[in-house]
């Protein structure tokens, strides 16, 4: 082999070795690429029935019902817990432990939900024109700690095992301090879980579980009536409960500044930006203020599902029954530290759907009206 053959053999060997580096490097590339993807994705909070021992502040619990476990033990003033249209106490909901990653002020962050259950129809809390920032009926408070703090080890403890606690062991009312308002007495933990692609598996899971969520425990006045609707508004509705039937147990929806992941049972109302640079505008009336604390956008972060209605027990024939058909919570987006503020909880916004029933009956009196004139 002359030397112009073995410069070019050598050419060619570097050449396929650059060819296979660069490969690996496009092929790991894909792989962060996919992991990324995989971490925006939507996160679902399933139900749990966890011992009550479990669920208290120094563990950091997502849960619904019974008291709240206090993030920050100085808790918000009692007139904040109170209802903008009837001034009545505001019921405990739920709380999301919601802790963001590179934000040292938020090593420990949670949000916590309450809702009027006296009788006021949730989605006119919209409406309200008071100087709170969101829905009049359902208010969010967020706190958040770092990692360093007065109140939990800079090494947080495990949560205990059953075998632990003791089979018959109730615990201790969780997070002290006063009741807020007509509280929830069914208290479970809230397991967060990626969105599952099984609809299969999880609707057998379902039927045992969740009667409400099976496709044959249905309202005769109701679905009926539906099949024979075709309206935008219907299918909108088909495509919420058929993504709910995918993981019927699913509570709450996570998915941190990606709108776009929203479930929504119907078309509209729903929320405006204010005008921020950047916003988006739709048709409704309702308009997502700028943080009140530091200005920043605010963002969609959960949404609460009408199933955990079911979880918590809400008595249907009571009167003041609540009922709505999604609840969705934006946040600011750049996390201010409510320590900064000089405040141990900070409020964010709910913005309320009214249920799945209304749009039922909504669309069959169009379609009869239509059908008459």
């Amino acid at each position: 082999m002359d030397e112009q053959q073995s410069l070019q053999a050598e050419g060619a060997r570097a050449h396929e070795c650059e060819t296979r580096e660069g490969d690996q490097e496009a092929a790991l590339d894909d792989e962060e690429a996919d992991e990324e993807d995989e971490g925006a994705g939507v996160m679902l909070g399933f139900p749990s029935a966890q011992l009550r021992s479990a669920l208290g502040s120094e563990f950091f619990p997502s849960k619904l019902g019974g008291r709240p476990a206090w993030l920050h033990p100085q808790q918000p003033k009692q007139e904040h817990l109170k209802c903008g249209l009837c001034n009545g106490d505001l019921s405990f909901m739920l709380q999301l432990y919601a802790p963001i990653d590179g934000e040292s002020d938020a090593f420990h962050r949670t949000l916590f939900v309450f809702c009027c259950r006296n009788g006021c129809e949730l989605s006119k809390g919209n409406d309200w024109d008071g100087v709170r920032p969101g829905n009049a009926c359902v208010r969010v408070f967020r706190s958040q700690l770092p990692r360093a703090n007065n109140f939990y080890d800079f090494h947080p403890k495990e949560i205990p095992k059953i075998e632990e606690i003791g089979s018959d062991e109730e615990g201790d009312p969780i997070g002290g301090g006063r009741e807020e308002g007509r509280m929830w007495s069914n208290e479970m933990e809230l397991l967060v879980e990626p969105e599952d692609d099984q609809p299969e598996l999880q609707h057998e899971k379902a039927k045992s579980n969740n009667p409400t969520c099976d496709p044959e425990f249905v309202d005769a006045n109701e679905v009926p009536a539906s099949r024979e609707l075709h309206s935008p508004q219907m299918q909108q509705w088909t495509h919420f409960q058929t993504t709910l039937l995918r993981a019927p147990e699913q509570c709450v929806r996570y998915c941190k500044g990606r709108a776009d992941t929203i479930l929504w049972p119907r078309i509209e109302p729903r929320p405006m930006y204010a005008s921020v640079s950047g916003s988006r505008q739709s048709d409704t009336g309702f308009r997502l203020q700028p943080c009140s604390m530091c200005g920043a956008y605010r963002e969609y972060e959960f949404q609460v599902l009408p199933t955990i209605l079911y979880y918590l027990e809400e008595d249907d024939g009571h009167r003041h029954a609540t009922d709505f058909g999604t609840i969705v919570v934006y946040t600011c987006s750049s996390a201010c530290s409510p320590a900064g503020h000089n405040v141990s909880y900070c409020e964010e916004v709910a913005f309320v759907q009214p249920p799945m029933a209304f749009d039922l009956k909504h669309d069959l009196d169009v379609r009869r009206s239509n059908a008459t004139s």
